[in-house]
């Protein structure tokens, strides 16, 4: 079935990595401020419960599998007739993420793994991989899972050769455009081979063939939604990141703070106010 909509929904506001291009530049909260509370859930599922079904919630934002409701929370966002995916670093225990498939059930829409190469151990990442695929593969549902790399410049030669290694158990890898702190910027994934073996990500490629998205209808907003760590509810990333920038108390693309009972969709595709898109608004699934 095709999803309504797709709302990434930040659970975690810690990581346990520390990647040198992450774009975040997380500090490092109290144990009790790492992830979104009991409150907090409550309002998520109540705005939940208002949209039509299903749509994909994409947990993610800092390490969401380390959030000890994890995988209640999966189980209250598919009981509300809505699909489950979540974004992780695949860092903890491979059991933790077959938990998480599980209590997904048949909702489960995917779940994006990201190997960042500065942290983790790659034999380990992909013998994890593996035995999700196994997993998944047993159920017919192998296409459930995604997986994607930084493309960082001095390790694209070991990159590709693990987009190989994936490539033959039936994965594609997808570059991600590396982030340049200093520059506050995406560095573009490469050309060449190894881009004609990996996928790259929605984000980047739209900015770079259409020449940015200001003026161009999207369904951000509509059909894609960001619901962040503090309750805020957001068209898309860049709405965000203008708060982010400028201070202000609410930007163009601010739907309102569901911990204070707001939050709205768009009622229809509106233009994108921003030069450069941070989020794959025109496409949904």
């Amino acid at each position: 079935m095709r999803s309504s909509g797709h709302m990434h929904w930040n659970i975690a506001d810690w990581c346990n990595y520390r990647c040198s291009y992450c774009c975040e530049g997380r500090s490092e909260p109290a144990p009790e401020q790492r992830f979104i509370d009991e409150g907090m859930i409550a309002a998520g599922l109540a705005f939940l419960s208002g949209l039509p079904r299903p749509w994909v919630v994409r947990l993610s934002s800092g390490e969401p599998s380390a959030h000890p409701g994890l995988l209640d929370l999966v189980r209250r966002i598919c009981a509300l007739g809505h699909r489950a995916a979540m974004e992780t670093n695949l860092s903890l225990p491979a059991e933790r993420y077959l938990a998480f498939i599980a209590a997904a059930g048949g909702g489960l829409a995917y779940l994006h793994a990201s190997l960042h190469l500065e942290q983790a151990d790659p034999e380990e990442f992909l013998a994890k991989c593996l035995r999700l695929q196994e997993s998944l593969r047993g159920q017919g549902v192998q296409d459930k899972l995604q997986v994607s790399a930084v493309a960082l410049p001095e390790r694209l030669a070991q990159i590709g050769e693990l987009a190989d290694r994936l490539r033959r158990q039936g994965l594609v890898l997808i570059l991600q455009d590396c982030y340049d702190r200093r520059r506050r910027a995406f560095r573009p994934a490469p050309g060449g081979a190894i881009s004609a073996q990996c996928r790259r990500e929605a984000v980047a490629e739209f900015n770079r063939e259409a020449g940015g998205p200001r003026g161009r209808l999207c369904a951000a907003g509509l059909r894609w939604l960001l619901l962040d760590f503090s309750g805020r509810l957001w068209r898309c990333q860049a709405a965000r990141r203008e708060e982010q920038a400028s201070r202000l108390a609410e930007s163009r693309g601010f739907l309102g703070d569901l911990r204070r009972g707001g939050g709205r969709r768009l009622g229809k595709p509106e233009p994108c106010p921003y030069e450069c898109c941070l989020c794959p608004g025109r496409a949904i699934e």
